[in-house]
């Protein structure tokens, strides 16, 4: 652990995509692709989107089959699987944009330095939902509040962009080890916050707690969340 570093939180969105794909390449590299693609099977999302279908088509095989005359209801059964993945695909697009929050170590002359963690975040436009969906923190920089400070940071942006209406933050895949991590202990249990301008109990409870957590840590954070006068949704 670098215990006493000064670090930088970033959002731009210049910056934004390449901090995404970052996060997404941590998640599934060669080392953690099996376990990670295992979790993502256990999610409700997977079983709803994916897994329900599935089960659709492998019945209508067996139907056509094993039981006579069965072929209009492995149609029927077909034309449903087919469809329920075409709307799940359409809801899964509907999640929006990829974007990403960067945690940089700091340079002694200011600069930005190696990326020491990001959070991705995926932005749906119609609904003003700032979805949290996926956070990396590289192993020798863990323990120094760098995943509290992300989290902090997408609650502020929320917080900033909320002058052109209300925006909800939601953890993805609620089931996945990580996320249930992030709702249990940086979230006070909750998957969905709305953030105002005038921050509601809820709100204004979960960012102190996570300004608290912070606190505590020995490095130092320099807030840049850039570009936040422009909608981001």
């Amino acid at each position: 652990m670098n215990s006493g570093q000064r670090l930088a939180i970033v959002y731009s969105i210049a910056t934004g995509s390449s901090v995404a794909r970052y996060v997404t390449r941590g998640f599934f590299s060669l080392r953690e692709f099996p376990q990670a693609f295992a979790r993502m099977v256990l999610t409700g999302e997977f079983g709803l989107f994916v897994g329900i279908p599935l089960v659709l088509l492998v019945a209508a095989r067996l139907f056509q089959h094993l039981l006579p005359r069965a072929d209009t209801l492995a149609t029927v059964l077909t034309i449903i699987a087919v469809l329920w993945l075409i709307i799940g695909l359409v809801r899964i697009s509907r999640y929006g944009r990829s974007s990403g929050i960067g945690c940089y170590a700091l340079e002694t002359d200011g600069s930005l330095g190696q990326l020491a963690g990001g959070l991705r975040m995926r932005l749906e436009r119609p609904s003003r939902k700032l979805w949290i969906a996926g956070l990396l923190v590289e192993p020798e920089w863990r323990g120094a509040g760098i995943g509290t400070a992300l989290i902090l940071a997408a609650f502020r942006l929320a917080w900033q962009q909320a002058a052109h209406g209300t925006v909800t933050v939601c953890v993805f895949a609620p089931s996945h080890p990580a996320s249930k991590a992030i709702i249990e202990k940086q979230l006070g249990g909750l998957q969905t916050i709305a953030v105002t301008v005038q921050p509601s109990e809820m709100q204004k409870r979960t960012m102190d707690r996570l300004e608290q957590a912070l606190s505590k840590s020995q490095s130092t954070f320099d807030w840049r969340l850039t570009d936040t006068e422009q909608p981001i949704f």
